[in-house]
């Protein structure tokens, strides 16, 4: 298969698919691998046939010289190493399409359809004076409300299912640590007031973040359901507390006066992928604070993600010429591409699957007919005795059936795992 091929026949979101090329000193090592291959199956034939007594096999008649089994012992033993390997190879694609399959059908906590999101960069200078890079963000939102066709917007410090998350590091009210224990971690968002109605977030309790809490001062943060559970099992956390302590090793002092209040739980989300239980989230309202250069902003709307992502960026150009907008997509493509590795390594055993069924077909004929060229004489005496040519059909079939299903019985045994 050409390399050309290969990018042809792959996923166009397979990761590093741009960087494929061959290299020289990795095609050097497959074809001495090749030479080596062929080397080896010809040495024990060769050897064979160095040591066979000419005179005494041209005695014999054909059907003698094929009659001892230890001839073609080594053939067969190939025969069915090929069909094994197949049916590993297969089988463990099965597997990988059928995982596939329930990534496929696995609800990512957040609602994807209709929106678009792209990524705004503020450069890092204009953060310098605090509530600078707010400001920006908020008119940024409060203009993009108005675009046409735009049902909601949001701003998130990180989209879900990138790979770009940001941990929160805290210590808990009513969780004392000791110093040589680890500080507890949640991924963290920072999003405007919007995000969760935008998203599709339920709320199982308290209530969302709104406007009042950019300013700072309430102190308010909602948590996922998980987090709140495993915190404070059998608990209200309405009203609970958690402090940050960054890089800090040292427990931090559950100051009640300076630590972030629980308002609302949330129902969780497959924030790492769709592979990934819904762990741990705490949620950050956007303020002077924890404002960053860098947010994506999310559109929902009934318009083209065409005509949208050209709205937006003539919005931001108004604003801020100098202002990129980047990694314009739709919510439901970030989603797809969270899975394009697992779907470009379900391709790629499927297709050496293939192959290796099909190297393991072309070897039970080549042997199969080799064999039967050899039992041309003992076929025709069978069929001088009476043998009709179904019986010569099944004796033929036989043959290749047995080795089809020693080479699945193989395979099928090198795919369990034993228990425990």
């Amino acid at each position: 298969m050409s390399l050309g091929l290969l990018k042809l026949l792959l996923p166009p979101d397979t990761p590093r698919l741009a960087n494929l090329a061959l290299r020289g000193d990795v095609l050097l090592f497959a074809g001495c691998i090749s030479l080596f291959t062929g080397l080896l199956a010809g040495l024990v034939p060769a050897l064979q046939a160095a040591r066979r007594d000419l005179q005494g096999s041209l005695r014999l008649n054909a059907s003698n010289v094929f009659g001892t089994a230890h001839r073609f012992r080594i053939s067969r033993l190939l025969v069915v190493g090929q069909i094994a390997l197949a049916v590993v190879v297969i089988t463990a694609a099965g597997v990988m399409l059928r995982s596939l399959f329930r990534l496929s059908g696995t609800d990512p906590g957040f609602h994807s359809q209709q929106t678009l999101t792209a990524q705004i960069s503020l450069d890092r200078s204009a953060c310098a004076n605090k509530g600078s890079c707010m400001s920006f963000y908020e008119s940024l939102l409060d203009r993009a409300q108005g675009l046409p066709g735009v049902q909601s917007a949001a701003l998130v410090d990180a989209l879900p299912m990138t790979g770009y998350d940001t941990w929160f590091v805290f210590d808990a009210e009513g969780h004392p640590r000791d110093p040589r224990q680890l500080a507890l971690e949640a991924s963290s968002r920072i999003v405007s007031p919007g995000y969760f109605q935008l998203m599709g977030i339920r709320l199982l309790r308290g209530r969302w973040l709104n406007a009042d809490d950019r300013s700072g001062s309430s102190r308010a943060v909602l948590v996922s359901v998980a987090e709140a559970n495993e915190l404070w099992p059998n608990q209200d956390p309405i009203g609970k507390h958690l402090i940050g302590v960054g890089d800090e090793p040292a427990p931090a002092v559950m100051d009640m006066n300076a630590a972030s209040i629980v308002v609302g739980v949330v129902s969780g989300t497959h924030h790492e992928g769709l592979d990934k239980d819904a762990g741990w989230e705490t949620y950050l309202p956007l303020t002077r604070s924890n404002e960053r250069p860098v947010m994506n902003i999310l559109l929902r709307s009934n318009a083209g993600a065409g005509e949208l992502a050209s709205s937006l960026r003539g919005l931001v150009a108004q604003m801020n010429p100098t202002v990129p907008v980047t990694k314009v997509r739709t919510l439901q493509s970030v989603i797809v591409s969270s899975t394009a590795e697992p779907r470009s390594l379900t391709f790629l055993l499927a297709a050496f699957g293939g192959l290796a069924f099909l190297v393991g077909g072309i070897g039970v004929y080549s042997l199969i007919s080799y064999t039967v060229s050899w039992r041309t004489r003992e076929i025709g005496l069978r069929l001088a005795l009476g043998a009709n040519r179904m019986q010569i059909a099944r004796l033929v079939l036989r043959q290749s059936l047995l080795l089809a299903i020693a080479g699945s019985a193989l395979g099928i045994l090198g795919r369990l795992r034993p228990p425990g």
